[in-house]
């Protein structure tokens, strides 16, 4: 899904889906969510199939780089949805993931959503 921004005077407001099937046993990227301009962010993992490993790195330059580790690796699994919340100025955030166990593929859906307030 492409990226919804809604901007009203100073406050933007911004979500967009991401959707990944593992085909690899390790990390994948899941797609880059842009923040520039959002102070709080979420994002929403939830798995099918099976258990998935998903970490959330941070840029500061535009996009260039990930050098920042935002989430480290967690579980999601099949039965329960997990929320991280981040208030940190990013420029963007990368998703990632992998099966918990090896060849065990699923599909991790994120969805990520901000605002500048």
């Amino acid at each position: 899904m492409a990226a919804q921004t809604l901007q009203r005077g100073c406050v933007t407001v911004s979500k967009e889906t991401f959707t990944k099937l593992t085909t690899i046993d390790t990390l994948a990227d899941v797609g880059v969510f842009s923040c520039r301009t959002l102070r709080t962010k979420n994002l929403s993992f939830s798995a099918a199939t099976n258990t998935l490993v998903a970490k959330v790195l941070g840029s500061v330059d535009g996009g260039l780089t990930y050098p920042i580790q935002v989430e480290a690796e967690f579980d999601v699994t099949v039965a329960a949805p997990v929320v991280k919340t981040n208030t940190t100025y990013y420029t963007h955030l990368k998703i990632q993931v992998k099966p918990k166990v090896a060849a065990t593929h699923g599909t991790l859906t994120v969805y990520a959503d901000g605002a500048s307030y």
